[in-house]
């Protein structure tokens, strides 16, 4: 069964850069960043999400412009964090502002009419 691809836009970017660098293999090129080859296909085909210096280095292996990449990263990187959190995570986040927001109004009021 076919893993998911969770990360599409890392994938195709990396994609490009892998054809534009001649198409180095996986091992090639986790040899030269110091990461295993399993991270580094992972990474390629959009399973996995690597931490920023993982991506840095990769970028920098195949040659591609780390500010070209960083808002393809930065937006996977808010996707990732919702993921994770699941679904709801940003109406509960809200619904928890909201509430404190609310508490702050009434403890304020009530302050006042001291």
């Amino acid at each position: 069964m076919p893993r998911e691809v969770r990360y599409p836009a890392i994938a195709e970017h990396l994609t490009a850069l892998r054809q534009q660098a001649g198409w180095p293999s996986t091992r090639v090129v986790a040899s030269s960043i110091g990461y295993s080859h399993a991270s580094v296909a992972d990474t390629w085909h959009g399973h996995s999400l690597p931490n920023g210096r993982f991506a840095k280095a990769l970028i920098a292996a195949l040659k591609g412009d780390w500010t070209t990449f960083e808002p393809i990263y930065t937006k996977a990187r808010a996707h990732a964090h919702t993921y994770e959190r699941g679904p709801n995570a940003t109406q509960a986040l809200a619904d928890a502002i909201n509430n404190l927001a609310d508490a702050i109004r009434t403890h304020t009021r009530e302050a006042h009419h001291d």
